[in-house]
């Protein structure tokens, strides 16, 4: 937060310079439509990316269903770390290492730093498109 309220100013007004004074209004508005678009993109994907491929006890949970499958319904994400721990005799760091060994949950961050890089793609193709008028 701190460091949005030191550079969204700056931003806007570098924003709001780039554009000759017929395009300015459309530079605004398209800065202020991507945010919107992350803030309310980012959440729901952020969220349902992090359950499903970062947080520890889903990824315990997946590993219980896929290693042991006939656990009985009592083993949910809130207790499925204690299971596997009693169940493979791993210490709790040692079972992180093997779940994130197993399941890579640093590609949680993939569909993130391809909505940027096309971004940026698109933000120079549409600069150099109307730069030229």
């Amino acid at each position: 937060t701190f460091g949005e309220m030191i550079s969204n100013p700056k931003l806007s007004e570098f924003m709001s310079i780039q554009g000759d004074e017929r395009y300015r209004s459309m530079y605004m508005g398209l800065i202020n439509l991507s945010f919107g678009i992350g803030l309310a993109g980012g959440s729901i994907l952020g969220g349902y990316f992090y359950k499903y491929f970062g947080e520890k006890s889903s990824l315990a949970l997946r590993y219980a269903n896929e290693k042991f499958p006939n656990i009985s319904n009592e083993v949910t994400g809130q207790n499925s770390i204690d299971f596997l721990m009693q169940h493979t005799g791993m210490t709790n760091h040692q079972l992180t290492e093997l779940l994130f060994n197993y399941f890579h949950p640093q590609v949680f961050w993939i569909p993130f730093v391809s909505i940027g890089i096309i971004s940026i793609i698109l933000l120079i193709l549409y600069r150099n498109t109307y730069k030229s008028e």
